[in-house]
């Protein structure tokens, strides 16, 4: 059996069918139709976050919704309070967060975003584009970024892993190795 082959059959022996979007709705995250969670952490108040219509949150994806840091606070106080800084993670329509970006709690982001892999997210996102690295800064319009990503797309919707892989063996003039 192939490693990818074992790998799904583990994890779903392991998860069965769970669907990620319900369990993140009984939690209390409010997530819009079309949205997709891969494995991703919501934070520990997960009803602090509201994600739109068509988002695509890749696995490791953190979402945060409390900061710690008051921990520091509470050794500076003479009452010795747990002190906590808390906020919501709210994200617009028709955005993908790359795999393990962070968002940052008190975090806005607009519609039409995509942040890239690895991205820390630590302001609002009031304009549509492309966004990446630490902090996440804006490289280009999502205009500019559909304009070049839809020279390059492939239309591989529906087919098994088998042709897929006959697909872009082709389309890269390789060998076939299925």
């Amino acid at each position: 059996m192939k490693l990818r082959a074992i790998w799904k059959s583990l994890y779903k022996k392991i998860y069965g069918n769970i669907n990620p979007v319900a369990c993140c709705r009984k939690l209390g995250a409010k997530i819009g139709e079309h949205s997709m969670v891969k494995p991703s952490m919501l934070g520990g108040e997960p009803w602090l976050i509201t994600i739109g219509d068509h988002v695509l949150l890749a696995g490791g994806v953190k979402l945060l919704t409390h900061d710690g840091a008051g921990f520091c606070l509470e050794y500076q106080s003479e009452q010795k309070l747990n002190m906590d800084m808390w906020g919501e993670v709210t994200i617009g329509n028709n955005v993908y967060v790359g795999t393990n970006a962070m968002i940052l709690p008190n975090v806005h982001i607009t519609d039409n975003v995509i942040i890239g892999a690895g991205a820390v997210v630590s302001k609002d996102i009031t304009e549509d584009g492309v966004y990446v690295g630490v902090p996440a800064r804006r490289v280009k319009s999502f205009e500019e970024w559909k304009a070049k990503a839809s020279q390059k797309v492939q239309n591989t919707y529906g087919m098994t892993e088998a042709e897929r892989r006959a697909y872009f063996d082709k389309i890269l003039n390789r060998e076939s190795k299925s």
